[in-house]
């Protein structure tokens, strides 16, 4: 009979635990900031994010969550005005949290600091994601944009077009520690 550490047993039951449930939702979705969704745009993809906090990853990873309403580690509450990109959750690259963390070869501690950070803003962990790849392309994926607490679908033209008048309205206030306040004015509204 083989024996089995208690960290082992932990793990197993943790990735158990955080398996996507059978019944998936018709978009895993990436959850964006206006002012991000701009460089999508130009760039026509979702790109991956290489670093977390100092090089925490040894692959670009392109986030997703299975949260229908918002993913809260995407700064929700912090800003207005999101946008999302939705993923199909039955796609073959798509892969669920945890084994992300070991297939993105998160450094030792990332995991868990990941973890407790999306707990204490409110995330499930068991909602995140992702795609290991320098990029998504954005063709056709549905794109939303956040109307008070609902989402609305938008073309990407329009999008375009929205972030363009955002983009000439904002103003940007220094607030110290290197932090910066994001206002959009009326003609970004």
């Amino acid at each position: 009979m083989r024996s089995i550490s208690i960290r082992d047993l932990e793990e197993q039951v943790v990735t158990r635990e955080m398996l996507p449930s059978p019944s998936l939702p018709p978009a895993v979705w990436h959850y964006t900031p206006w002012f991000a969704m701009h460089g999508i745009i130009k760039s026509g993809m979702v790109r991956g994010v290489s670093e977390y906090r100092e090089k925490d990853w040894n692959v670009p990873l392109v986030w997703f969550s299975k949260n229908q309403q918002m993913e809260l580690t995407a700064g929700a509450g912090e800003r207005k005005h999101y946008f999302r990109i939705g993923f199909p959750p039955e796609h073959p690259d798509l892969i669920w949290w945890p084994k992300l963390a070991s297939c993105g070869r998160a450094k030792p501690g990332v995991r868990f600091h990941l973890e407790k950070n999306g707990r204490r803003k409110g995330a499930n962990p068991a909602d995140w994601c992702g795609v290991i790849a320098e990029g998504v392309a954005l063709d056709n994926l549905p794109i939303e944009f956040q109307v008070g607490k609902e989402w609305k679908p938008i073309d990407l033209e329009s999008a375009a077009s929205a972030l363009a008048v955002a983009q000439r309205s904002i103003s940007v206030k220094p607030l110290g520690n290197g932090k910066l306040q994001v206002s959009v004015g009326e003609g970004g509204e």
